[in-house]
């Protein structure tokens, strides 16, 4: 006989500190950064059991030369709101980040690496290096955000993970399934 309150179909996991977003952007803790990546994934996903990046968002991830590199984004890629993942998502994301007036913890690392994203076309971005990067492949896991309705504000980051927040509080995360994942 049960006798909790939790769901049969809910997964509780304890932890012993608050998550703040499951916005990659503003990602602080561990924790924030592991609940970030549920809820809004990268190009590639170093999770993988040999910590190897694989396609994640991108379905394919080419050097030009030394300090270029083309992504493509899978077509079939759809953000928790039923939208397409664009060029303009992966572009907006990183730019936002390299942006002289970003807060974001991420801010230097990526403005240490990168002169800019451009969008090739609707599925195809280009990134601009300042130096060669061994790490490329690993680096582009960052989580991509919605920009379909502009800049997201911070910590609203709508993303193309398997889960949504539903409520995000100081003593819990509660998470829906993303229907179009």
């Amino acid at each position: 006989q049960r006798t909790s309150r939790t769901p049969a179909d809910t997964l509780v996991v304890v932890i012993e500190s608050a998550m703040v977003t499951g916005d990659s952007r503003y990602a602080i803790t561990g924790y924030d950064r592991k609940l970030a990546h549920l809820i809004t994934p990268g190009l590639t996903i170093v999770d993988s059991p040999t910590l190897e990046p694989v396609l994640g968002l991108a379905s394919k991830v080419t050097p030009v030369d030394d300090l270029t590199w083309d992504v493509e984004i899978r077509r079939d890629a759809r953000f928790s709101d039923g939208l397409p993942v664009r060029a303009e998502d992966v572009a907006g994301t990183y730019q936002d980040l390299m942006h002289p007036t970003s807060d974001s913890m991420f801010h230097k690392q990526f403005d240490e690496r990168f002169t800019k994203v451009e969008v090739l076309g609707p599925h195809a971005v280009r990134f601009h290096l300042k130096s060669p990067l061994a790490t490329f492949r690993t680096d582009i896991d960052f989580g991509i955000v919605s920009y379909h309705h502009g800049v997201p504000e911070r910590g609203a980051g709508i993303g193309a993970g398997p889960y949504l927040v539903n409520e995000i509080t100081s003593t819990h995360v509660l998470l829906d399934v993303n229907p179009f994942y």
